[in-house]
């Protein structure tokens, strides 16, 4: 007898209305949609300068721990050149190349052998604020042509567990 008591107070408890202005049939109103829209991430860019030249490169960032990134960024110059750019910001090994061109004709930008370039890491990113620019570095001879002075700023957008394949990646293999 218990049972049938218990469920019909619980079925009662369910059709008693608090407010009794809102008896009656349901509501006809359509319901309310709520709807959300992200904002799509900013894409990640790369502007490298040497001298008076500059490269502004789509780029894919990764981000390796301890605020550092690796970052890898593809564009064209002026001339209609394929530009390839790799920036490794750490704070303990950084490293700059632009490749400009293809095949023969390519051209490598890196530091020279004047120092390293001094990394700032930033909340989006990383700046090299000044870095000598050589080509034809031969880590070997320990010898290089200098070029110009330059910059880096890399803003990253988003990143990525792991960079795409480049000029730039090391075959293990």
């Amino acid at each position: 007898m218990r049972p049938a008591l218990v469920l019909l107070v619980l079925l009662a408890a369910c059709s008693v209305n608090a407010d009794p202005e809102e008896s009656g049939p349901p509501s006809t109103a359509p319901p309310t949609v709520v709807t959300t829209t992200t904002e799509p991430l900013p894409p990640s860019t790369a502007l490298i300068r040497i001298g008076t030249a500059r490269y502004e490169l789509d780029a894919v960032c990764a981000a390796v721990g301890a605020g550092e990134v690796e970052v890898t960024g593809v564009g064209t110059d002026e001339a209609g050149q394929s530009v390839f750019g790799y920036v490794r910001a750490f704070l303990n090994d950084p490293y700059v190349a632009l490749l400009v061109g293809n095949g023969d004709d390519a051209v490598l930008y890196e530091p020279g052998f004047d120092g390293l370039p001094e990394v700032e890491l930033t909340d989006d990113g990383a700046r090299f604020a000044d870095v000598q620019f050589a080509t034809d570095v031969d880590i070997e001879n320990l010898t290089a042509t200098p070029v110009d002075a330059g910059a880096v700023e890399v803003i990253c957008g988003s990143y990525v567990r792991e960079l795409p394949p480049s000029p730039f990646s090391i075959d293990a293999g």
